[in-house]
This record gives C-alpha cells, sequence and structure tokens, in this order.
C-alpha cells in the first residue's frame, strides 16, 4: 500500500483515531500487517516503524515505506476489506482495528492507492478489534 500525501509532513498535538486492516491467523490467532506478513501486532502495544529502506520512500509524492499506513474513516477500511474478498479466490481473514496515531508522532496525510484518504505515521497503537 502507498499514500499519496496532501502537503508535507505533520506532528500530532493529540492522539489520533485511526483504522487498519490486518491478516489473522485462525488457529493462532495472530494478527499480521497485510503487506509484511512477518510483522505480528499485538493489542495496546505501540509501534515504531522502521527507517524506510534506501530508495523506497518518495515516488512522485508518495510514501511506501518506513511508515505505518491507516485509514482515516472505518467506512474507508471496510471497503477495502468487501473490494479485497470481492476480487480474490484466495482470500486471506482480514480483520479491521481501530488504532492511534499517538500524540507527537510524524504523520502524512493523503489519499491511499484505492483511493481512500489515509495517514502513514511513524508510530502506531492497536486499540480494539472493531470487524
Amino acid at each position: 500500500m502507498c499514500l499519496t500525501k496532501f502537503g508535507s509532513r505533520k506532528k500530532s498535538r493529540y492522539e489520533k483515531v485511526c483504522y487498519k486492516i490486518f491478516e489473522e491467523n485462525l488457529t493462532t490467532h495472530e494478527i499480521c500487517s497485510r503487506f509484511h506478513k512477518g510483522f505480528k501486532w499485538e493489542v495496546g502495544k505501540e509501534y515504531e516503524a522502521e527507517r524506510a529502506h534506501n530508495g523506497r520512500l518518495w515516488y512522485y509524492d508518495e510514501v511506501n515505506s518506513g511508515y505505518f499506513h491507516s485509514y482515516e474513516k472505518l467506512e474507508y477500511a471496510i471497503d477495502e476489506v468487501n473490494n479485497y474478498y470481492k476480487n480474490s479466490n484466495n482470500a486471506a481473514y482480514l480483520v479491521i482495528y481501530e488504532c492511534a496515531i499517538p500524540s507527537d508522532t510524524p504523520y502524512y496525510w493523503g489519499i491511499h492507492s484505492d483511493g481512500h484518504d489515509g495517514y502513514a505515521s511513524k508510530r502506531l497503537i492497536l486499540k480494539k478489534l472493531i470487524a
């Protein structure tokens, strides 16, 4: 997933609610990022994104790596999950979590490659399962 940014990088003054899609292992109930399958997440823990790989951060105002991508609104995440299942024969089990971008976290606001507004932030906290 990539985010075409609207303007320059910002720093949140307060905790910002957002929504992120994960894959859940139905046997172990571990959740991991859809695009970084080896990265496992836990509810309540704060994570900081690793540095972007050399040459992978910018491409025509796109943020590709080095940031956690999330959706601005729940309905955007739901729409993406529905589109995924509609267009996939070998679908993984996707879940949506409410997350928070902690205060004082650098982030970008923009539009994801699927056409929905969202964020790319350096830190993220998984709050609770939504769907």
